[in-house]
């Protein structure tokens, strides 16, 4: 079969006045796009990096000196976590709240009853 009897469905080039325009335009979003991208991708590699930088430097200028610790609260919060830690025994003789015992007798708390005997 001879080449000529396909047609191509896509244009090759734009046709018309304003071919040039369109190819402009689309080049002109397609680069802002990939700067937007670009920019976003930037910001997401270097935001943590600039916040540990932060850290340090606060850190840094802090001062921090041995005698700025409070070893009493240390002492106590060890003491508590190493009390935490060790096994406490529950008791036996708890009530159980769940048991209900059949031998309870209910009062009435009318004032008066009335009794009735079938024979």
């Amino acid at each position: 079969m001879p080449a000529s009897k396909f047609k191509n469905p896509l244009p090759i080039k734009y046709k018309g006045r304003y071919g040039f325009w369109r190819i402009f335009n689309l080049i002109v979003f397609g680069l802002l796009a990939g700067g937007i991208m670009y920019t976003a991708y930037f910001v997401y590699e270097n935001i943590y990096i600039s916040l540990a930088n932060t850290s340090v430097i606060i850190a840094l200028k802090s001062d921090m000196e041995w005698y700025s610790l409070d070893l009493g609260s240390y002492e106590q919060a060890k003491s508590m976590i190493a009390e935490k830690a060790t096994r406490q025994e529950i008791p036996t003789n708890l009530k159980n709240f769940f048991f209900y015992n059949s031998n309870i007798q209910s009062t009435s708390t009318y004032a008066n009853t009335v009794t009735s005997t079938k024979k």
